[in-house]
Parts: C-alpha cells; structure tokens; sequence
C-alpha cells in the first residue's frame, strides 16, 4: 500500500513514526526501508526520497505548533508563522498532499465489477504551496491551534492543531462513519433521502498529539449552549458550579472508608451550601410579589416616627420591590440551615 499510494498512506503511519513507544516506532521504520527498496527497484527511489524528506520534516514541524506552550492565562489570540514558526513557513512548494478526507479516502469500483483502470484516490493531487501567516489560538483547555494551508490550487485549507488528546480514537471513529455512509449509499431509501455523516480529516501525530481537516460553516457546541442560556437568563458558570458538586458527590462515593471523616466532612458543606443558596433564592422570589423595580434611595432609609423605628419594615418592603439587602430576613437564613444539616445528615446516613 505504501509503494503504489505512498502520498496517502504515509498520513496513517505517521503517528507510528513519531511514537514514543519504541517497538511501535521500530515497526514503523521498517516498513519505511522496505518501501524504500521496492521503490529503488522500481526506479523511483530519488522521488520517494524527496517525499518522504520532505514529509517527515513537516510532521516534525506541526508537532512543534502543537506542543508549544502557551500560558493559559495569558494566551495571545493569533500567533504568527514568520514570527512563532519560522521553519515551518520556510517550507513551501512540498510534494505532499494536504490531508484532507477527500483526498485520503479511497474509492472502490462499483460492486461486481473488475477494472485495472480504476482510481482510488483523485487524480489531481493538492499538494502544500505555503501557509497563511496568522495563526489563531482557540480559547479552550488546550488552546489548539487553526492553521491555514494554501494548496496547490490556489484554496486555502484550514486544520486545528490539538495538542495533549489522543486523536486515533478519533481517527477510528471517522472511518467508522464512512462505513456508515457507504451502506447509506447503497440502501434505497437512504440515497432517496440523501441520508450522510459529515466527516472529516483526523491526522494523529503521536499519542498526544495531531491535527484535524476544518469544517466551515459550523458553530461549536458551547457556543450555541451559551446563547441558549443566555436568551432564558441564566448564567452558564452557575451550571458549572451544580456539575462540580455533583461530580465531587460522584468521587466521594469510591472514597476508602479510613477517609470517611473528610468525605462525611465534604458531604456536610456540599449539602448543606447547596440547600442554604436554593432556599434563600425561593424565599426571597415568594417574598418578592409581582414587582421586580428597584427601589429609590427614599425607600431603603430608616425613617423614625413617632420614636419608633420602621427598619424591618422597609427591609421587607425592599425585598418585596426586588431589592436584596445586605442582611437576610432571619427566618430565611435560619431555615436555609436547619434544611441544609438536615439533607446533609441524610445524605451521610446513605453514604455510610
């Protein structure tokens, strides 16, 4: 497979030429000396060499974009190619193709049907002419990378360097769905129904490390859940908060029992910090009424009449009108707690 289509499958061992795992990396280059015999034998081993040059250094220079490292919480949007890669941008011109899911899928002949004239792969191959020069940083845990490639037909190809995630399982999963599609195609009703899985190219580097083919025209999934929570009104951290607890509560349940002391500690100010929040906010939305205006500057003053002092009074009219005052009504904050100690001693008594 490497001697007759040496640009595509060098894509697939390339994560097995950069392995850290030693026999892996052995087998790996084996193959690459045997292919270069063949391809010796065959008359093309100059050109092999140039390829195999040329591609080996330019694995070797996205792994750098890859694993540099970026502070988290200084972490620039945009990087440059001149500036931050300068190796890389100096490769122009490469007899490699750009890794794309079209150009490494192989395309078989139509069922029952024998032809050596048919041909897997396109026939016009995209080779790597240059690169954009900015280079944007995505703000997640990883701060991947996007990249742009100029090929050789004048488009430019956009690819997302993640670093630190295994990306074969990935890789896997991609070819999982062209399977998928190619019993799609065959079906009636799904080519009737134009039914597909869109893919995409997924390039591993090494175990930690690779680069995947940019879908344009689609939006993250955190993107669109922060819009959803925005338009009802809610705050996407304080979903975040409620998954911390919940995935703490979830840890705490292998805890050995000679820590039950800190885990029945844990559970208490869980418990008991989640039901003092949720209660006070339902004591003060019943105590609200149907009006939510701030009050005026007038309102929230002690006024003293007749050497009586109004103070409860206009605190209560303040959390009527929507406004929260510095102090809590104490029958909320001590109802808050008692309920608090109460699920807390519940949630211990099961645990134990």
């Amino acid at each position: 497979m490497l001697s007759q289509y040496y640009q595509q499958a060098f894509w697939f061992i390339a994560a097995a030429l950069e392995s850290s795992f030693a026999p892996r990396k052995q087998a790996a280059e084996r193959i690459i000396r045997d292919t270069k015999v063949s391809q010796q034998q065959n008359g093309t081993g100059e050109q092999f060499d140039r390829f195999y040059d040329a591609a080996s250094r330019l694995c070797k220079e996205l792994l750098n974009l890859c694993n540099k490292s970026l502070d988290k919480q200084r972490a620039p949007n945009k990087l440059t190619m001149s500036k931050d890669f300068r190796e890389l941008s100096l490769m122009v011109n490469l007899p490699v193709i750009i890794p794309t899911q079209a150009a490494l899928t192989a395309r078989l002949p139509p069922s029952g049907k024998v032809t050596t004239t048919h041909a897997p792969f396109p026939r016009e191959r995209v080779t790597i002419a240059s690169y954009d020069d900015a280079i944007h940083v995505m703000a997640s845990l990883q701060l991947p990378r996007r990249i742009s490639i100029r090929g050789s037909d004048g488009q430019m190809y956009s690819f997302l360097c993640k670093p630190k995630d295994d990306l074969r399982k990935d890789a896997r999963m991609m070819e999982f769905n062209g399977m998928i599609n190619k019993l799609l195609r065959k079906d009636p009703e799904g080519r009737r129904r134009n039914l597909y899985i869109r893919t995409y190219g997924v390039i591993p580097l090494n175990e930690d490390s690779g680069i995947i083919e940019w879908v344009p025209q689609t939006s993250g999934l955190r993107a669109i859940i922060q819009s959803l929570y925005s338009q009802v009104g809610n705050d996407i951290n304080v979903r975040r908060r409620f998954r911390f607890r919940l995935l703490l509560l979830l840890r705490l349940a292998s805890v050995p029992r000679s820590d039950s002391f800190v885990a029945v500690c844990c559970l208490a100010l869980i418990a008991w910090s989640a039901c003092r929040s949720r209660r006070s906010k339902r004591c003060c939305r019943e105590a609200r009424g149907p009006m939510h205006t701030a009050p005026s500057s007038k309102s929230i003053r002690p006024s003293f009449t007749g050497g009586s002092c109004s103070r409860s009074a206009t605190r209560s009219s303040g959390c009527a009108l929507g406004w929260r005052s510095r102090a809590r009504p104490p029958s909320c904050r001590w109802w808050a707690r008692f309920l608090g100690s109460c699920q807390a001693l519940r949630s211990i008594g099961e645990w134990l």
